[in-house]
């Protein structure tokens, strides 16, 4: 969920994307950092879909209570996507 809003923050509003339900996969790396691995169909001009992976941080540590919440995670790295 947060790997797709930044996506779509970073696409604009000229683009439409669409993103399966769940990833292809998620991974936890330890320290509450996550590497998931996902597709997006990214409609322009053209239609086409990219697989991409998305490595995440979740800055409350062990308190969820914020884990919903876009603000409390930060994108550490994304790649997959550089031609767009």
């Amino acid at each position: 969920m947060h790997c797709n809003n930044y996506i779509k923050s970073e696409l604009g509003s000229d683009v439409s994307v669409a993103f399966p339900e769940k990833p292809l996969n998620a991974w936890t790396l330890g320290n509450y950092q996550y590497l998931i691995s996902a597709e997006v169909t990214i409609t322009s001009d053209t239609t086409s879909t990219k697989k991409y992976v998305c490595r995440i941080t979740y800055n409350n540590g062990d308190n969820e209570e914020g884990a919903l919440d876009f603000e409390n995670w930060s994108i550490i790295g994304m790649s997959g996507l550089d031609d767009l």
